[in-house]
């Protein structure tokens, strides 16, 4: 289920105008204005006009080049993290053939040791 702020944003990224009424149909809250502010501290240029005859009601929306500049923003996020997990699992398969080789290493090395060991223990020069 999507939080308000997430109903907000679609819908102005959509090129749509609200008003308080607007947002109550869609999110059964009337707190608009609240979400709005938010947008607008994190840099969202969101407009708005007072609704002609309609008192203290007003309308918000964004302007189309608004629009293209948030999706602009949202591509390169989307494609900065796609480039970030690949680069993570890239890493995590160097480590693993680092470990794998290193333990192979390790193997070999405890194979040589017990096999030089094992000739002492049982030879005549023991005891």
């Amino acid at each position: 289920m999507k939080t308000t702020t997430e109903v907000l944003m679609e819908a102005l990224l959509d090129g749509r105008h609200l008003t308080k009424f607007d947002f109550l149909d869609m999110t059964n809250s009337v707190c608009l204005a609240q979400r709005v502010l938010e947008l607008r501290q994190e840099g969202w240029d969101i407009k708005d006009k007072p609704v002609k005859g309609k008192g203290n009601l007003r309308e918000y929306w964004l302007e189309q080049k608004e629009i293209n500049r948030i999706r602009a923003w949202e591509h390169r996020i989307i494609e900065n993290t796609i480039h970030i997990k690949k680069k993570g699992e890239d890493e995590q398969l160097l480590k693993q053939e680092e470990n794998i080789a290193e333990t192979d290493q390790k193997t070999a090395q405890t194979e040589h040791y017990e096999q030089m060991g094992f000739g002492l223990l049982g030879g005549h020069n023991y005891g």
